[in-house]
């Protein structure tokens, strides 16, 4: 079990992942977590960087994925959601992390059931192009906190048992409200 941080620590002198990663290593953390959930703006050299700073520090590497994700929305919405998950991840692969949380979408119209099944239908296709392309990152569904939320304890382990690449993200905060 580790724990760490989602985003810099306030206690970090500089700002900027790299140096939060550190900054949580000094702290005597164990794991970090990418926070972005209002969009990513990365390079290369700062993705090198920061798996640098990954390894040179042993912390255990999460991102969160933009919040903006809705795989079972409208199908131009669902679509878009898929490419901004898929690029998280593969992002977050060349930074050094080993798995992409995310909030899988909303019920909506469709009801739990038939949302759940294209959020599994989506999840297939991103974990599919993921080891097409060598990415060794999970996606990690987070268990989320309300109701009209996709994301309950047994969608996220039902998806993860059904799916290679898929393991769940327990967020107790989130259990708690729900």
């Amino acid at each position: 079990l580790r724990f760490g941080p989602a985003g810099v620590p306030h206690s970090s002198a500089r700002p900027g992942t790299e140096h939060g990663i550190r900054r949580a290593s000094e702290l005597g953390l164990g794991c970090y977590e990418m926070a972005w959930g209002k969009g990513i703006r990365m390079g290369d050299a700062t993705a090198a960087r920061i798996a640098a700073a990954a390894r040179d520090t042993g912390l255990e590497l999460t991102a969160h994925a933009p919040y903006f994700l809705n795989l079972s929305g409208a199908a131009e919405v669902a679509a878009a959601s898929e490419k901004r998950l898929l690029d998280a991840a593969l992002l977050a692969g060349r930074c050094g992390a080993k798995g992409v949380v995310f909030h899988a979408g909303y019920y909506g119209t469709l009801g739990p059931r038939r949302a759940s099944r294209g959020i599994a239908a989506a999840l297939r296709r991103i974990a599919q192009r993921l080891r097409d392309e060598g990415a060794a990152v999970d996606l990690r569904p987070e268990l989320t906190g309300r109701a009209s939320q996709a994301g309950t304890l047994e969608e996220i382990v039902d998806w993860s048992a059904e799916i290679a690449g898929v393991a769940p993200c327990i967020d107790f905060s989130h259990h708690y409200a729900r």
